[in-house]
């Protein structure tokens, strides 16, 4: 019993650090992509 809760506690943490890692880069890449556009387009168009 407690091999296999040690073994899916293992696997859990690869899973969820193998995917939440990625995603969590992604998403930052993403608000830092808007936000620089958000910048771009006040600074080029402050007429609006």
């Amino acid at each position: 019993m407690t091999f296999d809760q040690c073994a899916t506690s293992d696997w859990l943490d690869l899973l969820f650090g193998g995917i939440a890692i990625p995603i969590g880069l992604l998403i930052v890449f993403v608000i830092a992509n808007i936000i620089v556009n958000w910048l771009i387009e006040g600074f080029t168009s402050p007429g609006k």
